[in-house]
């Protein structure tokens, strides 16, 4: 089973001090914080450094090529993986897994969203199907919502000609969204992508229509 779990960091492990808000500041008191607040520099790593800790504590081994990714053995076999990212937690593992490690995260943190089956995660729509036990990863709405590069029908019969400025900020942008979306979830698109990539620097009035292509294909 795939979930999300929002979770919100608990401790602090250096002394930090702010200015109150307006409406409770007076002259010469600051405060000193208890917990970690987001707009500090630090609170992202010390969030990363209370789960991490948490996780190896009960038992997860973190990975030596990414130190988001933890994984749980059970007799020499994987049972769990939980993949962290800022306060999201993904995890997928056996019954046992989820009692062991997934119900202390709830126990020793405040869950405040949880998702099940269908949900998006860092843009990514990911479906699991309880009948075919297939989990299916998209991107169409991102795709749905690529806007081609507006040109006239005059405009495209002069194939040689340099594009204007709004319409190679136009292109480029169509480019930018085309290689995020063939990274990820649309190696089909890879060709097209790379193609357009070649001519990034000096656009004629015929690449967008090749733009135009691969967007509708996505």
């Amino acid at each position: 089973m795939l979930q999300v779990l929002s979770c919100s960091p608990t401790t602090l492990k250096e002394k930090c001090f702010v200015n109150p808000p307006a409406d409770f500041r007076k002259n010469g008191v600051i405060w000193k914080l208890n917990k970690p607040m987001y707009g500090l520099g630090d609170s992202p790593r010390q969030w990363y450094s209370t789960l991490k800790d948490h996780l190896i504590r009960s038992g997860c081994v973190m990975s030596k090529l990414d130190k988001t990714v933890f994984r749980v053995y059970e007799n020499n076999k994987l049972t769990g993986i939980l993949v962290t990212h800022v306060d999201d937690v993904l995890y997928s593992g056996t019954t046992r897994f989820q009692d062991q490690i997934i119900k202390t995260l709830f126990k020793t943190f405040k869950i405040s969203k949880e998702y099940r089956d269908c949900f998006r995660y860092l843009g990514l729509n990911i479906s699991q199907h309880q009948d075919t036990h297939v989990i299916t990863v998209d991107q169409k709405d991102y795709a749905n919502s690529l806007q081609l590069v507006p040109l006239s029908s005059a405009r495209k019969k002069n194939s040689d000609a340099d594009l204007l400025e709004e319409e190679k900020a136009s292109y480029h942008s169509v480019l930018g969204k085309l290689l995020w979306l063939s990274g990820r979830t649309r190696p089909d698109l890879s060709y097209d992508t790379m193609e357009l990539s070649t001519y990034s620097k000096s656009p004629k009035d015929q690449r967008p229509s090749v733009a135009e292509q691969s967007g509708e294909e996505s």
